[in-house]
């Protein structure tokens, strides 16, 4: 019986205020198992659970022996990837090592640069996954899969893209027996937003795909939504609680809430079971179509949390950068969240492209003025193959985008080094300092936060992360002294 075993990377040198279970290896894991139920054995490995080096993945790849490793890897992960790749073959030069995930969706010539690499898996993997291996099965014939790239005489190919999955309630549920699930809701260090109602949470994907513009985002899933059934969603839940405990969940999709149908019928599945759980969206719901009477809805079905994503807010950057959110309906959804005691945040960027101080400060001064909760800042960096990343492309020409070194969205020196000549440090530190210092805000995170002890938790690390950026603004005005 052949062996793969998948691994999840992470950053190197990271603490991890925040770790979730590898949801997508876990989808590929069980998509192989279904097409092929006796022919693999499956390990998954989190490196970021156990502060894993790319040295402790060795013994694991020297005790297991496995045939093929496939890594699920972010762009900011990069360095870890080729780490693994070049301990992978060192330990055995037939192994093969095959890339999934954003990074390899977004950069996969870039990846395949390494050539202890393999193949990348572009978009969606678990057909591709289950393609590669019949084709390794026959003598290695991989040029007919689709949406994957690989070298051939020294070339990087890449197959046609690969049609979605239409039909998303075939995809056979996560393998959950494969982690340590127990270990991730004991995982302690966490930031702002998860603060946990249940005993055991786990993350789900209800939807793929948005049809919304923006021109900093990915294009994994597409700009089709697609949906699983309210039926299939709950009886995922339902397998979840009944036999692993599990009474939170953590619902991940890009946009959950485009059908307000199908979100209503999930709700009433839910209040009608008498299932005691709480459910958290940590990604950005669609705000400015949200209603008082879906709130309540997801309110009475066991929602505590909701994160939304302003990002600007300018209405003329809106229009820009292709989001389109009537903010004015957001305000009104906030505030509708707010009165049904719910836990509420919103994701702002800071530092488009043409972006002048003043939007900068309207944004922040949106963010201070109201009812949410919690905020997170963030500074807009460019990933390839995006539309953002093309208009630097155009208004640059020759600038080097060296995507590996700006991929961490806490730094401003991308853009105050190179584009914006903005005092984005200083304006994010007082954005932090500002919103987190208000006592009612405060007072408001407090009563509403089950577990006091992971509020402290994620103000502690909150302000970690302030006085981080106060000495690096610090360090850099030394030096261009």
């Amino acid at each position: 019986m052949k062996k793969i075993l998948f691994i999840r990377t992470r950053i190197r040198e990271s603490n991890y205020l925040s770790l979730t279970p590898p949801l997508g290896l876990m989808y590929l894991a069980s998509a192989v198992r279904e097409r092929f139920p006796s022919q693999y054995t499956i390990k998954i490995i989190d490196m970021g659970l156990d502060s894993l080096s790319a040295g402790c993945i060795k013994e694991e790849i020297q005790r297991f022996k496995p045939d093929i490793i496939g890594c699920s890897v972010l762009s900011c992960e990069d360095d870890c990837m080729n780490e693994l790749a070049n301990v992978s073959k060192l330990i055995d030069g037939n192994i093969k090592f095959i890339v999934g995930g954003p990074h390899a969706t977004m950069h996969c010539v870039d990846v395949l640069e390494n050539h202890n690499i393999d193949i990348a898996v572009l978009g969606e993997g678990e057909e591709a996954i289950c393609e590669l291996l019949q084709g390794f099965e026959n003598n290695g014939q991989i040029n007919e899969v689709t949406g994957i790239a690989f070298r051939k005489d020294g070339q990087v190919v890449i197959t046609a893209q690969r049609h979605f999955i239409d039909n998303l309630d075939s995809i056979p549920f996560p393998a959950w027996d494969l982690i340590r699930l127990s270990d991730y809701s004991h995982f302690t260090r966490l930031p702002m937003g998860l603060q946990r109602g249940g005993k055991r949470y786990m993350t789900i994907f209800t939807s793929r795909g948005c049809p919304y513009q923006c021109i900093y985002c990915h294009n994994i899933f597409g700009k089709v939504f697609r949906k699983r059934s309210a039926e299939n969603v709950f009886k995922e839940m339902a397998i979840l609680y009944d036999k692993y405990g599990v009474d939170e969940f953590h619902i991940v999709d890009d946009i959950f809430n485009l059908d307000k149908k199908r979100v209503e019928d999930i709700c009433d599945y839910i209040i009608s079971s008498g299932m005691n759980i709480y459910i958290s969206f940590p990604n950005g719901l669609r705000g400015d179509i949200l209603d008082e009477g879906l709130l309540e809805k997801l309110k009475s079905a066991g929602t505590y949390l909701i994160s939304f994503a302003l990002e600007t807010a300018s209405p003329g950057r809106q229009k820009i950068i292709g989001k389109n959110i009537d903010i004015e309906k957001l305000k009104v959804a906030i505030e509708a969240a707010d009165n049904l005691k719910m836990l509420t945040r919103c994701f702002f960027m800071l530092g488009f492209p043409g972006e002048t101080i003043d939007e900068v400060k309207q944004t922040i001064d949106f963010a201070l003025r109201s009812k949410l909760c919690m905020a997170n800042f963030f500074v807009v960096t460019p990933q390839k193959n995006t539309q953002l990343f093309r208009i630097i492309e155009k208004d640059l020409p020759g600038f080097p985008l060296e995507f590996n070194k700006y991929t961490y969205y806490h730094s401003p020196k991308f853009y105050e080094k190179r584009i914006a000549r903005m005092p984005l440090t200083r304006l994010m530190i007082y954005a932090y300092l500002m919103f987190y210092l208000n006592p009612q805000r405060v007072m408001r995170l407090w009563s509403r936060t089950r577990r006091k002890i992971i509020l402290l938790i994620g103000l502690y690390f909150s302000a970690r992360v302030i006085f981080s950026q106060v000495m690096s603004q610090k360090v850099d005005t030394l030096k261009s002294k």
